[in-house]
């Protein structure tokens, strides 16, 4: 997620005068991954390998973030982008005890329910992203159970 959510940092960088900094970067990155690797590998096994790939990725991209800020007053992300994913990190912290229920016929209408509440139902109300509503539009469309008047009222707020 952080490599999708900032790949645009890597051609500014690479295109930049400052590309000599990407090498330092992915030293950074090569660095932490098997610093991180050899941490969390005898603790979580396999799942630490995963973990710590996400650590380093998101430790690589937030320094190329932070330096292509510093440098140029710039970033890729708006306010709207910003926000959904503050309400993303909300949804996550408020499912995280959901799991816990032992009925997945129970546990996943809540997640569910979570998601919709949280992150969706502010994000329409709110306008934060128009790129977010957009593709709520088209998957709202896509749905044949929804009728005339939910339609209208989501369009109208889309």
């Amino acid at each position: 997620v952080a490599n999708s959510l900032t790949s645009v940092n890597e051609p500014i960088l690479n295109y930049s005068k400052y590309y000599k900094f990407g090498l330092y970067f992915v030293l950074t990155l090569g660095v932490s991954n098997i610093f991180l690797n050899y941490i969390l590998i005898s603790s979580h096994g396999l799942v630490g390998a995963a973990m710590a790939t996400c650590l380093a990725y998101v430790i690589y991209n937030g320094i190329k973030l932070v330096f292509l800020f510093w440098v140029y007053k710039m970033h890729p992300f708006s306010k709207g982008v910003v926000a959904i994913l503050g309400l993303s990190l909300i949804a996550i912290l408020v499912q995280y005890p959901v799991q816990y229920i032992p009925s997945p016929f129970l546990r996943v209408p809540l997640n569910g329910l979570v998601v919709l509440v949280v992150l969706v139902l502010p994000s329409i109300v709110f306008k934060l992203s128009p790129e977010f509503n957009g593709l709520l539009k088209v998957v709202f469309d896509k749905i044949p159970i929804f009728g005339p008047s939910l339609k209208s009222w989501i369009t109208k707020y889309i």
